[in-house]
């Protein structure tokens, strides 16, 4: 009875001792996940909102969003970053993209199948190909239940590593000849215009699978392979009765080929009300609010080009310019002197031009003086002219703006300093004869004599 009782004690006692062990690493990460888990439930509309933002390409809309998550949990914060490093990308910060990418948190296989894709294309287009093949057998491997293939991302690689057949176009020619899949089939395509080998492929159009052109994307690419060529009645009848971004700025571009203005500043908005931060459609939308005068639509579109160091003096002159034709001359001046802080002392000579204007306009003489100076000194003759006008002028920016009728006696018209002048001669004074003035003298110096003798 007494080993019974202690056979029982010891197994009571063993299974004390089991339940106090440490839990195993699995145990531990399935914990881990399943709290994770219950914490991003709280956050997953929010992050949906954000996806939303990102695809419509609202990029602005999306970082204000992303910021207000809160990332104390390791899931969220890992999403939070990759939410982040997309929205860089996007906006074309690709060093910022590589640095966020290059975050331990993302070594690990679960993390990084989830970022490689991009982290690759950042190296691709910063030039970092250091590892880039092992990277990319790796991230094909962890990825491999998503795709069947990933010869879009292994092209880019070695046309980036200056594969000599990619290059000339005959891996082109053959792909596209023999290729039957219409995924791969779009990767050629696209390869053969970014390589601008449009005239070889241009010949293969007709052979292609049949399938091939119920796909709007080959559509728009077989589109666009006809404009580039010139061929725009070929390209409209392949895009004719599609919507898409990439078609409505297809569209546009004929139109703007044929000097069609207002009509391709339609097919440019509507494409940005497809997708907002089309690039293509904004650089032309712009450049057409600003020719056909639409100055507020000029503005807004404006501030969707993508912002960094190298453009950002030209975009705040530019809206600076739309601001002056609204006559906003205070905001135009406040953006004139941003954009002036990017150069010092020797601004462009058209920035020089607008601030003086501008500040003309606002009577800051200081100002005035300072760009006329400098637009001069850059052989701008009409600011030349300008400093000497000023001068003559006590006030010449109130001279300018005043509202009084001018009058110049005779109209003066393009077409009258063009005419030829009448030929009336000019009438002179009538001459006087020197022998009549000799005369004269002769007879006042007789006269003088004969006072002299007394007659």
């Amino acid at each position: 009875m007494k080993f019974i009782g202690v056979l029982f004690l010891s197994i009571v006692v063993g299974q004390a001792f089991a339940q106090m062990r440490p839990p195993t690493l699995t145990q531990v990460q399935a914990e881990l996940e399943e709290d994770e888990l219950k914490n991003l439930k709280g956050h997953a509309t929010k992050f949906g909102e954000i996806k939303y933002y990102i695809l419509n390409g609202d990029t602005t809309l999306a970082r204000r969003e992303l910021l207000k998550i809160d990332s104390q949990s390791p899931l969220t914060y890992i999403i939070k970053q990759r939410y982040l490093s997309l929205l860089y990308f996007i906006d074309g910060e690709y060093e910022l993209t590589l640095k966020l990418l290059s975050d331990p948190v993302f070594a690990h296989d679960k993390a990084y199948g989830k970022i490689c894709m991009l982290r690759i294309f950042s190296k691709i287009v910063t030039d970092k190909m250091d590892n880039i093949r092992d990277e990319y057998a790796r991230c094909s491997q962890l990825n491999n239940a998503f795709a069947t293939s990933y010869d879009w991302v292994s092209t880019l690689i070695e046309l980036k590593l200056k594969q000599p057949d990619l290059l000339s176009g005959k891996t082109v020619v053959s792909a596209v000849t023999y290729t039957y899949d219409i995924p791969t089939l779009k990767i050629w395509l696209k390869l053969a215009l970014y390589l601008n080998k449009e005239s070889m492929v241009l010949p293969l159009i007709s052979n292609l699978n049949p399938e091939a052109y119920e796909d709007k994307e080959i559509r728009e690419l077989v589109g666009l392979i006809y404009y580039r060529k010139h061929k725009f009645k070929s390209a409209v009848n392949f895009i004719e009765d599609l919507q898409t971004p990439n078609s409505e700025n297809i569209k546009g571009n004929i139109y703007l080929e044929k000097k069609q203005y207002e009509l391709a500043y339609g097919q440019f908005k509507l494409a940005l009300a497809k997708k907002q931060n089309s690039y293509n459609a904004i650089e032309r939308a712009v450049s057409l609010a600003w020719i056909l005068n639409q100055w507020q639509d000029g503005l807004e579109l404006s501030q969707k080009i993508i912002l960094n160091d190298r453009n950002e003096p030209g975009r705040l002159t530019l809206q600076a310019a739309f601001f002056t034709n609204m006559k906003g001359f205070d905001d135009a001046a406040k953006r004139l002197e941003r954009a002036q802080g990017f150069f010092g002392n020797k601004p462009p000579k058209e920035l020089s031009q607008l601030y003086a204007y501008v500040a003309m306009m606002r009577e800051d003489q200081f100002s005035m003086k300072k760009y006329l100076n400098l637009a001069c000194e850059a052989a701008d003759g009409f600011s030349c002219w300008m400093i000497l006008n000023n001068q003559v002028w006590e006030n010449f920016a109130k001279t300018i703006q005043r509202d009084d009728a001018l009058s110049l006696g005779v109209e003066m018209t393009l077409a009258s300093l063009k005419s030829k002048p009448d030929n009336d001669p000019l009438k002179d004074p009538r001459k006087i004869d020197q022998r009549d003035i000799e005369e004269m003298d002769e007879g006042t110096a007789s006269l003088i004599d004969q006072k002299k003798i007394g007659l």
